[in-house]
Order: C-alpha cells, then sequence, then structure tokens
C-alpha cells in the first residue's frame, strides 16, 4: 500500500507522506529493504526518480533522495541492479547538475562519465 500511493497517486501531499513513511521503515528495518524490491518498491521509485529529473521541487528531491540513500546503503543485488540495469547514476548526475546551476555552483566539479 505505502508503495502505491508513495509513487502512484497523485495526490502529492499522500505520495509525500506515504514516501516519508517509507523511508522511515527502510531506516528503522534494515532488514525490509528486501521486502521493498521484491513488492516492486525499486521499479516504482526508479521510474519516479528518473521523471523528476526533468522538474524540481525541494520536498520530492529531499524524500527521493533519502530512500536512494537507504536503498543503496548497503553492497548487494539492489545497488548492483541500480547501477547496472537502471543506469542511475546519469540520472543522480543530472539531478546534481541541476541544483549545482540553481545555487550557483560549478558543476564541473561533478565526476565524469565512467567508460
Amino acid at each position: 500500500m505505502l508503495c502505491v500511493n508513495g509513487f502512484e497517486t497523485s495526490d502529492v501531499l499522500a505520495r509525500r507522506e506515504a514516501q516519508r513513511c517509507l523511508a522511515n521503515a527502510l531506516l528503522l528495518k534494515p532488514e525490509k529493504r528486501n521486502v521493498f524490491v521484491e513488492v516492486g518498491g525499486l521499479d516504482k521509485f526508479v521510474t519516479i526518480f528518473k521523471a523528476s529529473t526533468s522538474k524540481r521541487d525541494a520536498d520530492d528531491d529531499f524524500l527521493l533522495g533519502r530512500i536512494g540513500f537507504l536503498l543503496s546503503a548497503q553492497k548487494g543485488e539492489t545497488v548492483e541492479r541500480l547501477v547496472n540495469e537502471d543506469r542511475i547514476l546519469e540520472d543522480i548526475k543530472k539531478v546534481l547538475t541541476i541544483l549545482c546551476y540553481a545555487n550557483g555552483i560549478d558543476s564541473t566539479i561533478l565526476p565524469k562519465k565512467r567508460h
């Protein structure tokens, strides 16, 4: 239910509240991160994160960043999938470049694309 409300609802307040609950659950119960992946939460996260690269909102950036951090805090299959299959690193770089520009920071400090 939290995955549906956190990533699929058009009600912004409900979506953000569900994302807060998800982030707290991932923080407090790290062993549940695999359950999040198994119920399709990772797919939903990747989809909404990639869509967010075209629009900026501080609350969404924070919540998605927190969920992404918690999902990638431990080495394992989830991190490998995010990097290799979902190719999320380029999307993270896009977001960081936009944030650097918006805050007057030189984005050339960001790592170059790996080959």
